[in-house]
């Protein structure tokens, strides 16, 4: 069956919001979805996965605790792109806007939230080969009202 994204009204639980990943819509149901025909090609990609979060920050400065998620684009070949998403949460809704990619063939980030800065530290593979040695990298990204952006 074709998963067919299609963006809500917003939805109750962060983990069943609806972002977007280099242009695709990825909805996801219980911090997990499968991606449409058009996606899987687009993307090289089967499936989204929440991976850690979420982490309750008031982004949008509204009051409203909003949501910040670190999402995995996983296809059974390929180790996992890493994107941040952020769900902001109105009238008791979360509505998922566009990811920001942190990596691909890379370790899990680990993810620091403060005052609407992030860090995301990781190690990636500093060479084209499997034995290549691994190196410490650090990235850091701000809200800007609408979504992370790199610095």
């Amino acid at each position: 069956m074709d998963a067919s994204p299609s963006p809500g009204a917003g939805a109750l639980d962060p983990e069943d919001s609806t972002f977007s990943i280099d242009g695709e819509a990825m909805v996801l149901n219980r911090g997990t979805g499968l991606l449409s025909t058009a996606s899987r090609k687009v993307l090289g990609a089967d499936r989204i996965r929440v991976l850690a979060g979420p982490w309750a920050k008031d982004l949008d400065k509204d009051g409203d605790e909003d949501a910040v998620l670190l999402l995995g684009l996983e296809s059974a070949d390929k180790g996992s792109r890493y994107y941040l998403g952020a769900a902001l949460q109105s009238d008791g809704r979360f509505v998922g806007g566009q990811s920001l990619f942190l990596g691909g063939n890379i370790t899990q980030p680990t993810i620091v939230l403060n005052d609407g800065m992030l860090t995301a530290s990781y190690y990636y593979r500093a060479g084209m080969f499997s034995n290549t040695q691994m190196v410490a990298r650090t990235v850091r990204a701000r809200w800007n009202g609408m979504r992370f952006e790199l610095l």
